[in-house]
């Protein structure tokens, strides 16, 4: 089946229809050229990448369009390349997430041209400092800090034990007021207890695991939701 152009520019996803024609036949060089312009065109850089893989070749005009594109890129190297694309690398490193699995699955170790922008990012920084650092990362820590789990995360599988500057972030939130008491404190925390107390999950767990018993003070809190209030009499009362 020849494919004409007048055909491509009537169909409703040109480039879906150019694509679906590749899995049995070659592309004529002239709609390889308009199937990467409107792949660019429309930002449908995914579909470089999976035109790149059935056609089984590098195209220069392809690496070309992805190599400034984050995401693009990362998914160009994981896919195709399978190794370290310098190029792109300035590009790759200003999105955190993309930088984090580049340097886990590709350098296969630290990145530190691209550590100034995972750290400030608490999820990739934790993830970074988890699985590449395997040590507390000083650096990072002001920025995991911020943010109430990661902070509670870190502290469990990084500092593996209470990181007290990170406490007045951790006691804003009662879900990680609840797992920080639990797998940090192991045991009560009673500078938090005026917040957690508020939330009648949180409330009724914590009492059941951290206090193992009833805990006066939360309860008009807690009856506030009558599910975990039957919870809480089926447990002490």
């Amino acid at each position: 089946m020849k494919l004409k152009i007048s055909t491509i520019l009537k169909s409703k996803d040109p480039i879906m229809y150019i694509f679906r024609y590749t899995k049995k036949h070659a592309l004529p060089k002239n709609i390889e050229t308009i199937f990467i312009d409107l792949c660019e065109r429309n930002k449908n850089y995914n579909m470089l990448v999976k035109y790149t893989l059935r056609v089984c070749k590098r195209i220069k005009k392809i690496e070309n369009i992805l190599y400034k594109e984050p995401l693009a890129a990362y998914n160009y190297v994981i896919n195709v390349k399978k190794c370290r694309w310098k190029k792109a690398e300035p590009y790759i490193m200003k999105d955190p997430e993309c930088a984090l699995e580049y340097a886990k699955y590709i350098i296969g170790g630290r990145w530190k041209e691209a550590e100034p922008t995972i750290m400030k990012n608490a999820n990739c920084a934790y993830w970074y400092t988890r699985y590449i650092i395997k040590d507390r990362w000083k650096e990072a820590e002001p920025y995991i800090m911020k943010n109430s789990y990661w902070a509670y995360r870190y502290a469990e599988n990084i500092i593996k034990g209470r990181w007290a500057e990170a406490e007045p972030t951790i006691m804003k939130e009662p879900r990680e007021i609840y797992y920080y008491t639990k797998s940090v404190v192991q045991g009560r925390w009673p500078e938090a207890e005026h917040i957690i107390m508020k939330n009648p999950c949180y409330a009724y767990k914590y009492a059941k695991d951290i206090i193992k018993g009833v805990w006066l003070e939360a309860e008009e809190y807690i009856k506030k939701d009558p599910y975990w209030w039957k919870e809480y009499e089926r447990s002490f009362i």
